[in-house]
């Protein structure tokens, strides 16, 4: 599977016959062509509630078409607020998307009031969380149970003999088969351009004249998808570990690929340069060579866990992974492989587990069925099963760990019921204002290259480069913190391009 984004370092792949979480990639180019004049009329007031378990905020449903170019049958967007701390000061609405495609806006929007946003921000708007069409709590996508989800998850994420192809593709189709027996009437309608448009409705329904918005990851491209669609409707945007919208689904997974094998060897060369590092060579040459040992022990003799399950190479491979979202999370991946080196993969299925978003009673949130249903529609991908192993196959030599499965994760859109309504290319979004986008040097999830290339297209971008590792600038970097809050609080265009590691 390929991997989505947050900046809370949920980046989510799922092995090749999983429902792979496509990366935060960018679909295609949406209109430039300017819209209406932003509206507030005809929409029915947002009827707020309480939100249960959560004290101080507010919790609605917008309805909104299930198909804006053919409306009729409605569904529901989920959002809720956090109104602005200082009455006084107060700017508007700020709505925020941590990424994905698949991860619930409200959800992250609960922890981010707490921690990752910063006061000016909770103080001068009403924070809003959405879960974006096919996501979360709005019109989810479904497709198996928990059980079925453990045994795609589980195959092998690179297939290389004849058996395992045959064995992913026969998964991968049930898979989508099963998408479409459940969620076929809704699978046509959750494009990042229909969540746009949601976007725009739900702006409207609040009552602001025009967008705030802060995006992250694959929220960058859902940002960016809204301005290329309704340029005159943005007052103020700040997109964060931005996607490029000129790749396809290929060109994602390589570029994923290389950055994560990459982070890799860098998390290899600082443990073993740190004596404390729980991760030992046991008379390996290198550490490399003692972990591509290690994870492929695991391949050919997967490790039983608690509660009857195994870890293999799928669980490896994604367990792996996702802690290299943060370096802080570098110690956890480092006593997880030990580990595992002693026969106890506890510490690697508890991280894949997190990753793939499963529950203790092993059911999964639906983040890897929605995944697929949106990025299937955003990016075209390799059109026949044997492109797919050539590309694995060449990937695999330039990431000789990740390159295999991330080739691997798009496969479920090769046979998926609906065909891409997008396709790459970039959006320029004439008439919008200043876009604020962030790319960091050595982001494993969403390499620095595709912050370059998005604001290449748009006509207002600027760029704020994050010289440094992990996923997502706002979270780690004041620099960056204090150039986007400058931006959207007060509209002050950022005094710094260039951020360092360490500011």
């Amino acid at each position: 599977m390929l991997a989505a984004c947050s900046p809370s370092g949920h980046h989510r792949s799922t092995p090749a016959g999983g429902a792979a979480p496509v990366p935060a990639t960018s679909a295609g180019p949406g209109p430039t062509t300017s819209s209406p004049s932003p509206t507030t009329t005809g929409l029915a007031p947002i009827a707020w509630s309480a939100c249960p378990g959560h004290t101080g905020w507010d919790c609605a449903t917008v309805t909104v078409p299930l198909d804006h170019i053919h409306p009729g049958r409605t569904i529901g967007i989920a959002i809720s607020r956090h109104r602005a701390a200082s009455a006084s000061h107060r700017v508007g609405s700020l709505l925020v998307n941590p990424g994905g495609p698949g991860e619930s806006g409200i959800d992250w929007a609960y922890s981010a009031v707490e921690g990752t946003l910063d006061k000016a921000l909770v103080d001068d708007f009403d924070i809003i969380g959405f879960d974006p069409r096919g996501t979360g709590r709005s019109a989810p996508i479904r497709c198996v149970d928990g059980p079925t989800m453990d045994r795609f998850l589980h195959l092998v994420p690179d297939p290389v003999t004849a058996a395992e192809v045959d064995e992913v593709v026969a998964a991968t189709k049930q898979f989508t088969a099963a998408c479409q027996a459940r969620s076929g009437d809704l699978l046509p309608f959750v494009s990042t351009a229909d969540a746009a448009k949601d976007l725009d409705d739900i702006r409207a329904a609040l009552g602001d004249p025009k967008l705030t918005y802060l995006g992250f990851s694959y929220g960058t491209y859902l940002g960016a998808t809204y301005a290329g669609l309704f340029p005159t409707h943005v007052r103020a945007m700040a997109l964060d570990a931005a996607v490029d919208p000129s790749e396809d689904g290929a060109q994602i997974a390589v570029g994923q690929a290389v950055a994560f094998e990459k982070n890799l060897d860098a998390f290899l060369a600082d443990c073993a340069a740190q004596s404390s590092c729980a991760f030992k060579a046991h008379g390996a040459p290198t550490l490399r060579a003692a972990f591509d040992a290690l994870v492929a022990r695991i391949r050919d003799h997967p490790m039983p866990v608690a509660g009857g399950r195994t870890v293999g190479a799928g669980e490896a491979v994604f367990g792996i992974l996702f802690p290299l979202y943060e370096r802080s999370y570098w110690p956890v991946l480092a006593r997880g492989l030990e580990d595992a080196e002693g026969g106890n993969a506890g510490t690697l299925i508890q991280l894949f587990d997190t990753y793939a978003q499963r529950n203790p009673d092993g059911t999964f949130n639906n983040t890897i069925e929605a995944n697929n249903a949106i990025n299937c529609l955003d990016h075209p991908v390799p059109p026949t099963l044997s492109a797919f192993e050539a590309l694995a196959a060449s990937t695999a030599k330039q990431a000789p760990f990740f390159g295999g499965p991330l080739a691997w994760g798009s496969l479920p859109c090769l046979y998926w019921p609906v065909p891409p309504t997008t396709h790459p290319g970039p959006i320029t979004a004439p008439g919008a204002p200043p876009i604020v986008v962030v790319g960091s040097t050595d982001d494993p999830a969403t390499p620095y290259e595709g912050a370059v290339h998005l604001v290449a297209g748009l006509s207002s971008a600027i760029l704020v480069t994050r010289h440094g590792d992990g996923h997502a600038g706002y979270p780690s970097s004041a620099c960056v913190r204090a150039d986007i809050d400058a931006y959207l609080t007060a509209l002050q265009a950022p005094a710094n391009r260039d951020c360092a590691s360490s500011s």
